[in-house]
């Protein structure tokens, strides 16, 4: 091959992977979302409300003592605003898992109306096979006696194939796949909510932004969220 044909076949492939992402919203997908950290500086949670988003999910902490700085203002304006909210935690799977699961439980605060702990699972920490299946069950465990529901499971495609694949059948799966043209695809499961861009434009942020869809419809959506197991869980449901 001479050299001209390899570089125009090597920007070729360059514009094809960039054109299977763009920030342009899926509006064929009725239930719109998405989701944010530090990284989106200060959000005016008015005007992303405004612009018909109906759910978000929002960095908690992360490992066994990190707590995203803009956590605590994120979660107070989404809520006030009217979003469906939900808080991620950032799994590192060699750290002890219950502290993990504590510090989550601690500064996530769920209550009533809000939707399940989301683990968000991107890294093995050198921990593979059936022992990262352990450890992930281990969080999903401590999940379901705090709150009485099964985490979300958050996971790139690439991850789901390697790792995850037909292991969780039962939770509820929000998956990255960047691509214009392909839905997620996972055997062994079903996904609800897939996050489809990492540089969608939002009124209110400044900053590029996840942006999720959900499966469902409206009502489904609202199915999902945490509701009282008990006439003394009315408001607060974990520490």
């Amino acid at each position: 091959m001479n050299l001209s044909k390899y570089i125009f076949l090597l920007m070729l492939s360059q514009l094809l992977i960039a054109c299977a992402q763009s920030g342009e919203r899926k509006s064929d997908y009725a239930v719109q979302g998405l989701d944010v950290s530090r990284y989106q500086d200060s959000i005016d949670w008015v005007a992303v409300q405004a612009d018909d988003f109906d759910f978000t999910f929002i960095k908690a902490t992360e490992g066994v003592e990190l707590e995203d700085p803009m956590f605590d203002y994120n979660w107070r304006e989404a809520n006030a605003n009217g979003l469906i909210c939900g808080a991620y935690h950032f799994f590192h799977p060699a750290l002890d898992i219950q502290e993990q699961f504590d510090h989550f439980a601690a500064v996530a605060s769920l209550r009533v109306g809000h939707l399940p702990p989301v683990l968000d699972i991107e890294t093995t920490g050198d921990i593979t096979g059936d022992s990262l299946i352990a450890r992930i069950r281990r969080w999903s465990d401590l999940s379901e006696k705090a709150y009485g529901v099964k985490p979300i499971l958050y996971t790139y495609q690439k991850f789901y194939n390697q790792h995850l694949r037909k292991q969780f059948p039962d939770h509820v799966i929000w998956i990255a796949r960047y691509n214009n043209y392909f839905e997620p695809n996972l055997p062994g499961s079903a996904w609800s909510f897939w996050q489809y861009t990492d540089r969608g434009g939002v009124v209110g942020i400044q900053e590029d932004v996840d942006l999720n869809v959900f499966s469902g419809d409206l009502d489904a959506l609202k199915a999902l969220v945490l509701v009282p197991r008990a006439a003394s869980d009315a408001e607060l449901l974990a520490p």
